[in-house]
């Protein structure tokens, strides 16, 4: 019997190593080097707790729910946010800091100029008038700041239940990464149309790729799809 167990026992050993070393080779395969690697070479210099942010997402996830460190908590978040974006991370400061008093995530900039200025009669018109994108991106910045249940039901109305729903997922993080540098000067305007084939012209096929989904789950454009598409079939003719 024991030497069944001593046999179990290293085949366990073996079998942990043999997954350990495929792991690792994964990593280097990818060309991303794990996050301890990562931290003995410094690239975790200037992170708030980096022998928290070392652990897998699941651990760090479970550490969060037992702090008590409001400030700690929301500098974790901002690191995460710019940096490794983990959903599950980011949602677990979100929730734990709400507990705490504190709110973070979200859309960082107004829906549009003049919100925070307006009281919640004039929101709730003023959600009637908004097109319902607009007025999704409105739900999500009202949703991780003030919650007002009367401007977050007029909002809803406007522009669905789903869509909503996807804007505060979206903007979990903070505003959606963009594809590319420069993809926020794009502009659908006919006068924008040279300065948009400029900017495409210098994008890789993979930031391409990569801005149309960008584009249809945001803006949704056709102009700018349509820009998109053609320079993704220029480069694939070429």
């Amino acid at each position: 019997m024991s030497a069944n167990v001593s046999e179990l026992t290293s085949s366990s050993r073996a079998l942990g190593e043999a997954l350990r070393r495929l792991v690792e080779a994964d990593l280097a395969t990818r060309g991303r080097p794990s996050r301890e690697s990562r931290a003995r070479n410094g690239q975790l210099a200037g992170a708030p707790a980096p022998e928290l942010l070392i652990l897998p997402a699941d651990r760090l996830v479970a550490e969060i729910y037992r702090c008590r460190d409001a400030e700690l908590l929301h500098r974790v978040f901002d690191w995460e946010r710019k940096h490794e974006r983990r959903r599950s991370v980011l949602r677990a400061c979100q929730r734990h800091l709400r507990t705490l008093g504190v709110h973070v995530g979200g859309p960082e900039r107004e829906p549009f100029p003049g919100y925070d200025r307006l009281g919640e009669g004039a929101l709730e018109a003023k959600a009637r008038q908004l097109e319902p994108r607009a007025a999704a991106r409105a739900y999500a910045y009202e949703w991780y700041r003030r919650r007002r249940q009367a401007v977050l039901s007029a909002l809803r109305r406007r522009a669905g239940v789903e869509a909503c729903r996807r804007a505060v997922e979206e903007t979990l993080g903070g505003e959606p990464k963009l594809p590319f540098p420069g993809f926020e000067k794009l502009r659908a305007s006919p006068e924008g149309r040279r300065e948009v084939r400029h900017l495409l012209s210098q994008a890789s096929v993979v930031q391409l790729r990569a801005a149309l989904e960008f584009e249809r789950r945001t803006k949704q454009r056709k102009v700018i799809e349509r820009a998109l598409r053609a320079e993704m079939a220029r480069r694939t003719a070429g």
